[in-house]
């Protein structure tokens, strides 16, 4: 099945592969082998005058068992269950894993975030450009927000309804209808103490009946989600 997958003509062993994992016990160890992977990997890409765009997400992987090394009881999406917390780096446009940090379960969104992308960007090819970052709520880190524009990179992010994002909401806004039935967009008078001066907060929401039938739709009219956009 995975030279299938993979559109490759073969793979090694079942025994090879279990070698070669064995291997990989520790972060250095796994840094030293997938590092140089990774970069050799985007030395492939070809230059892009737009530059790529680079999708980042801290996601779970859930292990019902829990019988994995690093597995551990964390809040997913089906609730508290044993899983791990990855980060994830990937070149959007040929869908390339640029970077994937392996974390238990138990951490933060927010633990290692910024070293994460700081051993990414330290990485990067010369030739290849970033023409922005869209990251989920998991990379939402003042620190990091910071560190963009001194680097000139363009970001896209989710931002966390916390409390005062959530007053606004539900406050008399001006939501603009977009070219998608049920989906309104507003931009809202807020910046956060720790952000960029040049960052937008954005929010946008969808009917209900829409979220059920559209894939992809991630709030509800009761509950907008809200992101910040730096240019």
């Amino acid at each position: 099945m995975l030279p299938a997958l993979l559109g490759i003509k073969r793979v090694p062993s079942q025994s090879t592969l279990s070698r070669f994992f064995q291997g990989c016990t520790s972060a250095g160890k796994n840094l030293a082998c997938f590092r140089p992977l990774c970069a050799w990997a985007m030395q492939k890409l070809p230059s892009k005058r737009a530059g790529y765009a680079l999708a980042l997400a801290a996601t779970r992987l859930l292990h019902e068992d829990g019988h994995q090394e690093g597995v551990e009881v964390g809040d997913t999406r089906v609730g508290t269950k044993p899983c791990l917390h990855p980060l994830l780096a990937i070149c959007s446009e040929v869908r390339l894993v640029a970077a994937f940090w392996l974390r238990p379960g138990n951490r933060s969104c927010a633990n290692h975030v910024v070293g994460f992308f700081l051993d990414l960007w330290d990485n990067l090819p010369s030739h290849l450009r970033l023409r922005v970052v869209r990251a989920d709520s998991g990379f939402y880190v003042a620190e990091l927000l910071r560190l963009w524009t001194p680097l000139r990179v363009t970001f896209i992010v989710v931002a966390r309804l916390t409390r005062p994002v959530q007053s606004l909401l539900r406050r008399e806004t001006c939501w603009q209808a977009t070219g998608i039935d049920g989906t309104e967009v507003a931009e809202l008078a807020y910046h956060e103490a720790d952000a960029p001066a040049t960052a937008r907060f954005i929010a946008i929401r969808h009917r209900l009946e829409d979220k059920r039938s559209r894939a992809g739709a991630s709030c509800s009219s009761t509950a907008p989600a809200a992101f910040i956009k730096c240019w």
